[in-house]
């Protein structure tokens, strides 16, 4: 054990004594590994909201071939027939205004539901309460993420797409779409989206099915009932909903998914490099080790030792690098009124900060073996 601590120390010693290259390297697996981490927290994100899930339960009713919240128009009507239908345990209506319907990072969406419906649902809030937001028809319930971007607290006002509302409460929720939100009273959202008009349209149904394995079978049952309406509608699972809605999101994080692998391993490439170009040019030094005494293995554990020190301090400062930007900047992909976010899972930040140690320990291994192999002569020769 003292042998290796020796040639940890001597290793940093050497780090030090080559500051510049040093930080530079470092540097280097830092972002290599804070784009490689964000890029799979991104990934991840859009798995989460696209990908659909045995026991799911909720279904999206749309109007038909439509896509944007601002031209999706259903009668308010249509919950009471929806809810008549066999397998349909709840019904909420839902106006959504968004601030832009295409692909953006900064999108405000309001969503409008009735008041009773929300107290039944019981979110949980970080501040504010629900009484207070039931109490004037302004008021608004503002998810987490959309209230971290925005700076709002408790007795803000925001603006946005012609909506004025004021913040009754922050809301905490699993579903990315409510905290991505402002959830308003239903009656005020369809009261200024028309404008001073009477209202009684919505953009949405929420549908929780009672039995998950008829999900598909309730979604086609209830497309057949209006199919003949002055509405008809599409609806699919809150999953594959999001997943259509969100399509140029989801290519794009599947794109981003190649660029993290390239840059990773372009980064691979550059270090083992430099330290083929390092190793090569300290035949001196390495000269002066073996005539002191040093055996094959400890010259290989000193340039290990590097390797290591440049990949688990760089994978370290990347991964926290990820984890603080991601935090702070609240990423949120919306398009046409459906959000999908990053997931800050623990352990794609181990798993990033131990790649790139054994990518700092892989990129070392055959300098390392070329220096301890090298003969006294060889190494003399070199130098010279």
């Amino acid at each position: 054990m003292s042998r290796l601590l020796s040639r940890i120390r001597y290793a940093l010693r050497s780090a030090r004594r080559q500051r510049f290259r040093t930080v530079a390297l470092v540097a280097g697996v830092a972002l290599t590994t804070s784009l490689a981490a964000a890029i799979a927290c991104i990934d991840l994100g859009v798995r989460d909201a696209t990908t659909t899930r045995a026991g799911e339960t909720r279904l999206i009713v749309y109007r038909e071939n439509r896509f944007c919240p601002f031209a999706s128009a259903l009668p308010q009507r249509y919950d009471r027939q929806i809810a008549e239908l066999p397998g349909v345990a709840a019904v909420v209506p839902v106006k959504i205004v968004v601030s832009n319907c295409r692909a953006s990072l900064d999108v405000v969406t309001f969503r409008g539901v009735p008041v009773d419906d929300l107290r039944a649902m019981a979110p949980r809030l970080a501040a504010g309460s629900i009484d207070a937001w039931a109490s004037h028809g302004n008021g608004a319930l503002v998810g987490r993420e959309l209230a971290a971007r925005r700076g709002l607290r408790v007795g803000s006002s925001l603006t946005a797409a012609g909506i004025d509302v004021v913040v009754d409460g922050i809301l905490e929720s699993d579903d990315p779409q409510w905290r991505n939100s402002a959830l308003t009273h239903l009656a005020y959202l369809q009261e200024r989206a028309a404008r001073g008009g009477t209202g009684g349209i919505v953009t949405q149904f929420d549908v929780t099915v009672s039995d998950p394995a008829r999900l598909e079978d309730v979604a086609r049952t209830i497309d057949d009932r209006f199919k003949a309406d002055e509405a008809p509608t599409a609806t699919r699972p809150q999953t594959a909903f999001v997943a259509r809605a969100a399509r140029d999101v989801v290519a794009l994080a599947g794109f981003s998914s190649i660029i993290g692998i390239g840059a990773v391993l372009a980064a691979f490439g550059l270090l083992a490099t430099t330290m083929v170009n390092i190793t090569r040019h300290r035949s001196r030094e390495f000269a002066v080790l073996r005539t002191l005494g040093f055996t094959d293995g400890g010259i290989s554990a000193i340039v290990l030792a590097e390797g290591a020190l440049v990949g688990g301090l760089g994978g370290l400062l990347g991964a926290g690098l990820a984890w603080f930007s991601l935090v702070r900047a609240g990423l949120a992909f919306t398009m046409e009124g459906v959000s999908i976010t990053p997931r800050l899972d623990p352990a794609i930040f181990i798993v990033a900060a131990a790649v790139a140690l054994a990518a700092g320990l892989l990129a070392t291994a055959i300098p390392a073996w070329s220096a301890s192999r090298a003969r006294l002569v060889d190494l003399l020769r070199g130098a010279s």
